[in-house]
């Protein structure tokens, strides 16, 4: 078999530094941000969600979102703010839909990140089952301290302030790390990482404590409640100027025990 020639074998070493790079690329453009995503409950059934930022530095400011339930989307409802009625003043007093979102999440010294302990909107607990949840952050001055954006090598101007959209150029590729805008991907990237975190089932005393809150009572001649216990200890607690006062909810074997009883 004769030898290869010197043109093909200049075309075999840069057929193999094309491939080595393309190799390369695709190793650290599949390098996630944001991994070992888990929620855990806290004894009051509450779900806590949690896991590793990579690249990262501390206190790197974080927001999460929970869109959905299988294939059941999960919305609430807010007043839309007076500050927004303003500027737009047939939105006064209306309500907007969006998902749940937990905001101001911060990254710590090792990495990790946990959320407060979550219920939803009404005070409710989350049932068990896979949620789709969504991680995401912004590296703006609006976002982020001096300090962390400095160490995300975000251009700055004298006084730290940043552009709208950003590129914290000492992050390295990832799927985690969208383009601002599509026409300009290394113009500004921010943090959206969509997960599934599977949320563990409750324990037997806070399935009965949730069963109770969610409880409408029917009172003789009066009839059903329109709120249920939950809403309605809250509401007493908010309203009462001190004269409720209450502990805490308990279970004792099927029973549970009303705070404040």
């Amino acid at each position: 078999m004769p030898s290869p020639s010197t043109s093909e074998r200049v075309a075999l070493i840069l057929t193999l530094m094309c491939s080595s790079v393309i190799f390369a690329h695709s190793a650290l453009a599949s390098e996630p941000i944001i991994d070992q995503l888990s929620a855990r409950r806290v004894e009051s059934g509450a779900v806590v969600i949690g896991g590793r930022a990579n690249h990262l530095p501390a206190g790197t400011k974080l927001a999460i979102e929970i869109l959905r339930q299988g294939a059941r989307e999960i919305f609430r409802q807010d007043r839309i703010p007076d500050d927004w009625a303003t500027f737009a003043p047939e939105l006064k007093g209306k309500l907007q839909k969006s998902h749940y979102r937990e905001d101001d999440i911060i990254v710590g010294d090792d990495g990790h990140f946990e959320t407060r302990p979550l219920t939803m909107q009404s005070g409710a607990i989350w049932s068990p089952g896979k949620y789709r949840v969504q991680i995401e952050s912004h590296f703006s001055k609006a976002w982020q301290s001096c300090d962390v954006i400095k160490q995300l090598g975000v251009d700055t101007d004298s006084q730290c302030r940043t552009s709208i959209d950003p590129n914290p150029t000492k992050l390295p590729a990832s799927p985690d790390l969208v383009p601002a805008d599509p026409e300009f991907p290394n113009a500004g990237r921010y943090l959206k990482a969509p997960r599934d975190v599977a949320f563990p089932a409750l324990s037997e005393d806070s399935a009965v404590i949730d069963a109770v809150k969610n409880a409408r009572l029917t009172v003789h001649g009066k009839g059903r409640s329109a709120d249920p216990i939950g809403n309605v200890v809250a509401y007493f607690e908010k309203g009462s100027s001190g004269a409720f006062t209450p502990r805490a909810w308990s279970a004792n074997g099927v029973h549970a025990q009303v705070p404040g009883s």
